[in-house]
């Protein structure tokens, strides 16, 4: 079994914040006063950046459109501490309620879960709503019964039966059974995601963590925010939801929770069959992006207009829609910091970083400061067509902004 010692949210760093990117956040938003200052995390993923944050007093809000990312980044409150001891009993309770395991050993599946292990975790999510006397539908809706469903989707990855593929961030259905017994990996979960919450705030902190499963392109604040951090997705064709394969596996059996569909919506979606770009919108991208595409359309290559214009013309139409309404939710005088990545398309270096800034103005805010960071990532090497990405580096960016009044 994977070991959960060092941390319990293992495995799903990817399309977070780097250790440098955390420092740089921690000193543009150092601590504040028992008052605290509304903070938003756009794009929070699996919440690396909240718990310091919380800690350094902000009322930090976090959206994700991913809603097994939104279950890890909700398993970082503070609040649970408080109510480590009605956890710990109502999982006794829960798991009391499941049904037994049958007899066997470790042995290679060819799906996600064997039958036996769905079946369990249904009744798992069953047994929450007899223990908490509530139904199915309200599991997510009330925080005591969304902690307790979202446990199995922190161990998801020593349930599920999965392997590498050919992209080492996309894990593929099949593998050996990491356990025949679900027990002990919730128990041995429970212990490490405690020890975590209790690593992260030794002291009990004055600010405070609201989670929640929303797209910030339809965002409807019901405050505005003195303080924004985002690091948008990139422009590099992941699937981000296929990266947490596993935990939405397990949501789904638990909670009944269904992505199917959701792709389509994420910014930087690969799905471009019936998702054509509205040239409307196009036209409303500045003209260093519009330039961009055009390369990319008339570029002589395989797949240049029927594939990657529209990829890289919806990226830039959402991530210019995201942040427009990322300025529009600040409030006047409030500050931001944006990390972004400037992807390329061979000879094309796509200007995400351009993108953002003029969203920014768009809703009154203006760029204040921007650094450039790096100029590497030029790309991996996949094992069955022995080949690397070729074209330009990647270009990474920091940007301060500001609202005006």
């Amino acid at each position: 079994m994977k070991s959960l010692a060092r941390s319990p949210f293992f495995g799903r760093a990817y399309g977070s914040y780097s250790p440098t990117q955390l420092l740089l956040i921690q000193n543009a938003f150092p601590k504040v006063g028992k008052r605290g200052v509304r903070l938003l995390d756009p794009f929070c993923g699996v919440g690396g950046a909240l718990p310091g944050l919380v800690a350094n007093g902000y009322r930090v809000q976090g959206i994700d459109i991913n809603p097994m990312a939104v279950a890890l980044a909700d398993l970082r409150n503070p609040e649970h501490l408080t109510r480590k001891g009605a956890i710990r009993s109502a999982l006794r309770g829960i798991l009391r309620k499941c049904p037994p395991m049958p007899d066997g050993t470790s042995r290679f599946e060819q799906g996600w879960l064997p039958e036996y292990l769905a079946v369990w975790l249904r009744a798992y999510g069953q047994a929450i709503c007899k223990i908490v006397r509530t139904d199915h539908e309200s599991l997510l809706k009330d925080p005591f019964t969304r902690v307790l469903s979202y446990l199995p989707v922190l161990c998801a990855r020593n349930l599920a039966s999965y392997s590498a593929s050919d992209n080492a961030s996309w894990p593929k259905a099949g593998g050996l059974l990491r356990t025949v017994d679900p027990v002990p990996v919730l128990i041995a979960g429970f212990d490490a995601w405690m020890s975590y919450l209790e690593s992260a705030y030794k002291i009990t902190p004055n600010g405070t963590l609201t989670v929640e499963c929303a797209d910030i392109q339809s965002y409807k604040a019901r405050v505005l925010f003195g303080s924004i951090v985002f690091s948008p997705p990139y422009a590099n064709r992941l699937d981000y939801l296929r990266m947490f394969a596993p935990e939405a596996v397990v949501l789904r059996q638990v909670a009944g929770v269904d992505i199917l569909g959701l792709s389509r919506f994420l910014i930087g979606t690969n799905v471009v069959s019936k998702n054509l770009p509205d040239d409307r919108e196009v036209r409303q991208l500045p003209k260093s992006a519009r330039d961009a595409l055009v390369a990319i359309r008339d570029d002589p290559a395989k797949a240049s207009a029927s594939y990657y214009y529209p990829f890289f013309a919806n990226y830039a139409i959402g991530l210019y829609r995201a942040v427009t309404r990322i300025g529009e939710v600040l409030a006047p005088k409030g500050t931001g910091l944006a990390f972004l990545r400037d992807t390329p398309r061979k000879d094309v270096l796509f200007p995400s970083a351009e993108i953002v800034a003029a969203a920014l103005r768009t809703s009154g805010c203006r760029v204040v400061a921007s650094a450039e960071v790096v100029r590497r990532h030029i790309g991996m090497r996949r094992k069955r067509t022995h080949t690397s990405l070729q074209g330009l580096a990647q270009r990474e960016w920091t940007l301060r902004f500001v609202k005006a009044r």
